[in-house]
C-alpha cells in the first residue's frame, strides 16, 4: 500500500572557496547582514561546497536578492556584520577538512542509487 509523499521544504546553503577567501552576499532582508549563498524554503537544509569556474569578481549590483557579494578571507569575517555565527562555523568546516559529501548521496525515496556506490 503506497502512501502520500511527505511535504518537504528545502534550504540550500553554498560555501564558495578561492583559494584562502570565501564568498559572502550581502543581504537585502534579514537586517542587510552578510551570509552564505542560499536559497530559501524551511524543513530541511543542505549546504553545498562550491568553486568558481573562472576568477570573475562576484556580484557588485544590487538586486530583489541581495545587494551584493565579496570574497572574504577568515581572519576578515569579523570585519562584517554576520548574520549568524553558522557563516563561520560552516566555513571552518571545510577549510579545516571536515566531510565533504558528494551530492548522489541525496535521491528521491525509493530511487535507486548508482551502481558503483550501492552495497550488496
Amino acid at each position: 500500500m503506497s502512501r502520500d509523499p511527505i511535504p518537504t521544504w528545502c534550504f540550500a546553503l553554498v560555501v564558495v572557496r578561492l583559494g584562502e577567501r570565501w564568498l559572502l552576499v550581502h543581504e537585502r532582508k534579514h537586517g542587510q547582514g552578510w551570509y552564505l549563498p542560499n536559497g530559501e524554503g524551511a524543513r530541511m537544509r543542505v549546504v553545498f561546497v562550491g568553486h568558481p569556474s573562472d576568477d570573475r569578481p562576484p556580484k557588485q549590483f544590487p538586486d530583489d536578492e541581495s545587494l551584493g557579494a565579496a570574497w572574504v578571507s577568515f581572519d576578515e569575517l569579523d570585519r562584517y556584520p554576520l548574520r549568524g555565527e553558522e557563516v563561520r562555523e560552516l566555513i571552518a568546516h571545510v577549510a579545516g577538512g571536515g566531510p565533504i559529501y558528494p551530492l548522489h548521496v541525496l535521491a528521491q525515496e525509493g530511487a535507486t542509487l548508482p551502481r558503483s556506490h550501492a552495497r550488496d
